[in-house]
C-alpha cells in the first residue's frame, strides 16, 4: 500500500489552459441574420439559438405545446438527439435547472409563426418524417454552409448559446440572471 502512494505521490497533473469561449462579433451576427429563405427551419433553429442561448438538442426538442404565442415564452422541458445508430431518443434536459421557461421577441415568434403548418407535433420537424424533429447534423451541415454563404468563419453551432451570454452580460443583465436564463 505504501509504494502505490509513494508512486501516486510522484504523479504531477498536468496544468490544463482554461478554454476560452468563443462568440460571434455584432457584425458577424448581422450576417448570420442575413438569409434569402427565413421560412427555413435550419434558419429557425440557428436564430432560436442565437435568440435564447438554448442547446442544440433543446431547440430540436421544441414541440408546440412549448410555444406560448400570447405570452411570447418557449418552455425547455425536452430534448432531442440521435444515438450512434441515428435512433431518435428524446428526454430531460442535461440538469434539472436546465428546464425553463424563456421570453422570446415578437422578431422570433413571427420566425416560429411561418412554420405552423407543418402538421407535427415538433416546431423543426423533418421534412422526410414530419412525427421527428430535424436532425442534428441535417442542421450543422446548413449551418456551416450558412456561415460560409454569408462570409463568417466557422464557429460549431454551440457558439450561438455563447454568443447569446455575451450579448446579455454586455447589455448589462446581472450575472445569475443569464445564468438563470441559459
Amino acid at each position: 500500500m505504501s509504494i502505490l502512494l509513494t508512486v501516486v505521490q510522484a504523479v504531477s497533473i498536468p496544468k490544463q489552459k482554461p478554454v476560452e469561449a468563443k462568440f460571434f462579433t455584432k457584425e458577424e451576427i448581422k450576417k448570420i441574420r442575413q438569409c434569402d429563405d427565413v421560412s427555413n427551419v435550419f434558419y429557425l433553429a440557428t436564430m432560436i439559438a442565437l435568440a435564447t442561448g438554448m442547446r442544440a438538442s433543446e431547440v430540436l426538442g421544441l414541440r408546440w405545446e412549448s410555444y406560448d404565442e400570447e405570452n411570447l415564452t418557449l418552455k425547455i422541458n425536452k430534448t432531442a438527439q440521435r444515438s450512434n445508430s441515428g435512433k431518435l431518443i428524446t428526454g430531460d434536459p442535461k440538469t434539472k435547472a436546465s428546464k425553463r421557461i424563456i421570453s422570446i421577441s415578437k422578431d422570433l415568434a413571427e420566425l416560429i409563426a411561418l412554420q405552423k403548418g407543418n402538421d407535427s407535433e415538433y416546431i423543426l420537424s423533418s421534412v422526410k418524417n414530419k412525427d421527428e424533429p430535424v436532425r442534428y447534423s441535417s442542421l450543422k451541415r446548413w449551418y456551416q454552409n450558412h456561415l460560409e454563404k454569408v462570409g463568417v468563419e466557422y464557429q460549431g453551432f454551440h457558439t450561438l448559446r455563447h454568443t447569446h451570454a455575451t450579448m446579455l452580460v454586455r447589455a448589462g443583465l446581472p450575472i445569475t440572471d443569464v445564468s438563470a436564463r441559459l
